[in-house]
């Protein structure tokens, strides 16, 4: 019997920046919002959040909402997904809860300014 894998990025999957520098997922850990990646960069900590509902944005550009940046990564598979918060060497306390919280008030910004986002449903009909 062969074990089929489901996940789009896995432990030891490699994952690529949006600086083009490339880390080696060291922990998957999976939440509401999205997915809190622990990297191993030539042996240097590092993580990022991947937000289910931020599509690949391009380029690194720096105070998206709460987050002290936003850009593209791309996954082992060559899939390219919206990032927020890549950093390494460094060891600043993120984890899975914190990324959730802060992508809540993001939500809440993002709602503030009039957009909507899929995880929170509005009356609003466009037709």
């Amino acid at each position: 019997m062969t074990e089929e894998r489901t996940r789009l990025v896995e432990v030891g999957h490699r994952h690529t920046n949006c600086w083009g520098q490339v880390a080696i997922v060291a922990g998957v850990d999976i939440g509401q919002h999205g997915v809190f990646l622990s990297l191993d960069f030539s042996g240097s900590p590092g993580h990022t959040y991947l937000p289910l509902e931020l599509p690949a944005g391009g380029d690194f550009s720096t105070g998206y909402y709460n987050w002290p940046c936003y850009g593209t990564s791309t996954l082992d598979n060559g899939m390219k997904v919206g990032t927020v918060c890549c950093r390494w060497d460094d060891d600043d306390g993120e984890t899975l809860p914190a990324c959730e919280a802060l992508w809540e008030k993001t939500i809440e910004a993002v709602e503030a300014e009039g957009g909507v986002m899929q995880s929170r449903p509005t009356d609003i009909r466009l037709n």
